[in-house]
Formats: structure tokens, C-alpha cells, sequence
């Protein structure tokens, strides 16, 4: 239960973080269950937006991707680059 609850709020978080490329939607314009994962996973629709946006500009932080990749437990690693089949992917957790 804890790895879907886990999985769900990435999820919200990708999204929301990806729909600042465009115009994010307003709380009012989301789907009610979206609403609802929202309030369940975070304290309200602006502090999700507000975390969405961390999670997007910290891919940009070259500290934050050399450490994700130090910390994979799954591909091959060099000094410069982490290399893994597309197949593994789902095997990729982040700490």
C-alpha cells in the first residue's frame, strides 16, 4: 500500500510539474480524483504546484541527477554516466 500511495503522489507530481510547460489547470479544472489524491497526498493544490515545480527545476542541478545515478541499485556505472536497458527501468527507484 505504502509503494502505490508512493507511486501515485510521483505520479501527481510528474504531471503537474509537466503541465507548467503549458497552462496549468486550475484545482477547479481537475478530474475529482485527482482532487482528492491531492488532498489526500499533500496539504492542498498549491503546495503540490509548489513541489511539482522543485521536482522540475531540480532536473536542471547537476549535484541532484549525479546523485540519483549514484544511487541507483540497477544499471552499469562509469565515472561519467549510469547506463541501463529500457527493460530495468521499472527497476529504478530514486532514494
Amino acid at each position: 500500500m505504502d509503494r502505490i500511495r508512493e507511486e501515485r503522489s510521483q505520479d501527481l507530481l510528474i504531471y503537474l510539474a509537466l503541465s507548467r510547460f503549458g497552462k496549468r489547470p486550475r484545482s477547479s479544472e481537475l478530474p475529482n480524483n485527482q482532487r482528492s489524491d491531492i488532498r489526500a497526498f499533500f496539504l492542498n493544490y498549491r503546495s503540490s504546484c509548489e513541489r511539482a515545480d522543485e521536482l522540475l527545476f531540480s532536473a536542471g542541478k547537476s549535484e541532484v541527477i549525479d546523485a540519483a545515478c549514484r544511487s541507483s541499485v540497477v544499471g552499469k556505472q562509469t565515472p561519467e554516466a549510469l547506463y541501463f536497458h529500457i527493460t530495468a527501468l521499472p527497476l529504478y527507484r530514486p532514494s
